[in-house]
């Protein structure tokens, strides 16, 4: 038996026990202090749990509940932690690590609360009734008060006092603003924060309709990208997680497939100002991404190289300070009037079309039309290069196949609301698999390269233990590569074969 009850803000058990009765203990309040903690992207709360730091008595701990039912995990903290491997070997580590993976755990909401707990007594002195009373008071993003304070008590009965318990609830109910409590605290600590649960996700959803023209959905679809740009600016700067970083350069590069895949849609003349400035943004974000995949795949590297992993730590020195070099450069470019100005422009281009122009000849066609024949081209394109790359291709033959991937991958993403789910969703995974490996086959390119480079390092000279360690990386990386292009082979038909084909001719029409 269990009620939770919203009372008049300034109640107390004191001030209750006239409705409670005499035969009552209290304990003596205490100041819990909460900070609900998430992803930037909300995993945690998207997989139906909440994560809570809270401190009591001076004493900290972290508690996660998964939404399942079960009892919470709670594992006591001597500091605050920033990433899931920073905790304990424990259930709630591996908890934690599966769900959130590299992203960083972000305080998204603050609530202090005044938690008082007692006890009714029966006749006979034994304990009928739990009670517990909480008033709780939303804290900003300074540590501020805001808003009127939350009171509210929690009423369990024990087996055995039923009436006890049935007739002090309705008298609680019977209080002044008294009512069954559905308040989300976190929810209020989120919005007191500018944020709202689920108000972010690097996917995009976007939902077009069949009978928008080409115009009109072209400019959703970039006005949703420009506000994952906007939204992950503060995190890219922090340097919260690389992931902040991945977010914005997706977004980017999205927006330049969209301008270069959908021509003939926005006026031509309007379009030259921007695209120069989201390639020098590309070119800008470059380095530091590279360098980010570099430094999250060093655990791995030193798998692959075995008893001569402790050799790679003066390698893993010289790329975080390469790449705390490229992040001030990316810094700079994200504070310049350079960047403001395109943010500002391109918005306005958005939202307020130039009056007056003739209308591009793609711009009223009906966006489903448009969308079909951009796919289909692309679909044709990819297949035609890896059909034509012969058994060995070289990696600059692979890299570009891996580009028309992006493209292709792109547009399905842009349009899938046009088109049935259970029909887009398997090209999509299909296409997210093949893409994964050439990606992985552009990544191993890229690291080998660079340890090239970076085996000409002044830092590194005479270092014969780490030179030697990064030769044995290097193999490692070929055989992996090697690996890679095999796996290439066997998924490829699957795309470019006859099913794979009649799938694109299927859902988006033509033929071969």
């Amino acid at each position: 038996m269990q009620a939770t009850l919203r009372l008049p803000k300034e109640s107390d058990l004191r001030s209750l026990r006239g409705i409670v009765g005499d035969d009552f203990d209290a304990d003596r309040p205490r100041t819990v202090r909460f900070l609900y903690l998430d992803t930037f992207d909300w995993r945690i709360a998207s997989s139906g749990g909440r994560l809570t730091e809270e401190t009591t008595d001076g004493a900290r701990a972290l508690r996660f509940i998964d939404g399942s039912g079960e009892p919470p995990h709670v594992v006591p903290l001597a500091v605050s932690v920033r990433f899931a491997r920073e905790l304990p070997e424990s259930v709630l580590r591996a908890r934690l690590e599966s769900l959130i993976e590299i992203r960083a755990l972000l305080s998204v909401g603050e609530c202090r609360v005044e938690r008082q707990s007692g006890r009714l007594r029966s006749p006979a002195g034994d304990t009928a009734v739990f009670l517990q009373l909480e008033t709780s008071t939303i804290l900003d993003s300074s540590g501020r008060a805001t808003g009127e304070p939350i009171s509210r008590i929690e009423v369990l009965g024990l087996p055995g006092f039923e009436a006890t318990f049935g007739a002090l609830v309705q008298r609680l109910r019977a209080l002044a603003a008294t009512s069954d409590d559905t308040t989300n605290l976190m929810e209020l600590a989120v919005a007191a924060r500018g944020r709202r649960i689920g108000d972010y996700s690097s996917k995009l959803n976007l939902e077009l309709d069949s009978t928008q023209t080409a115009d009109s959905a072209l400019r959703s679809i970039l006005r949703t990208l420009l506000g994952t740009l906007r939204a992950n600016i503060d995190g890219v700067i922090a340097d919260h997680d690389p992931e902040f970083l991945h977010d914005f350069r997706v977004a980017t590069r999205r927006t330049r497939a969209a301008l270069a895949q959908l021509k003939g849609v926005l006026p031509a003349d309007g379009l030259e100002v921007f695209r120069p400035e989201f390639r020098w943004l590309g070119s800008l974000t470059n380095p530091c991404r590279d360098l980010d995949v570099y430094l999250l795949e060093m655990d791995g590297f030193r798998v692959l190289v075995g008893d001569s992993a402790a050799a790679l730590a003066p390698l893993q020195a010289v790329i975080e300070t390469e790449r705390q070099v490229a992040l001030g450069e990316v810094r700079a470019g994200l504070r310049s009037r350079r960047f403001q100005s395109l943010l500002g422009g391109w918005q306005a281009f958005l939202d307020d079309p130039p009056p007056g122009r003739e209308p591009p000849p793609n711009a009223s066609r009906p966006v489903r039309e448009l969308a079909s024949q951009k796919i289909r081209k692309a679909y044709r394109r990819m297949r035609r290069r890896g059909l034509g790359l012969g058994e060995s291709p070289p990696l600059e033959d692979l890299h570009r196949l891996r580009i028309d991937g992006k493209k292709l991958r792109y547009l399905l993403e842009f349009f899938r609301s046009l088109y049935e789910e259970t029909e887009i969703e398997p090209l999509v995974e299909q296409l997210k698999l093949l893409q994964d490996i050439l990606g992985e086959i552009n990544d191993v390119r890229v690291q080998q390269r660079r340890l090239l480079e970076f085996a000409h390092r002044r830092e590194l000279a005479g270092r014969v233990e780490t030179l030697l360690a990064m030769g044995r990386l290097a193999g490692a990386l070929q055989q992996r590569q090697d690996r890679l292009r095999v796996d290439l082979a066997s998924v490829f038909p699957g795309f470019a074969g006859p099913e794979g084909r009649s799938r694109y001719n299927s859902l988006f029409g033509g033929g071969e």
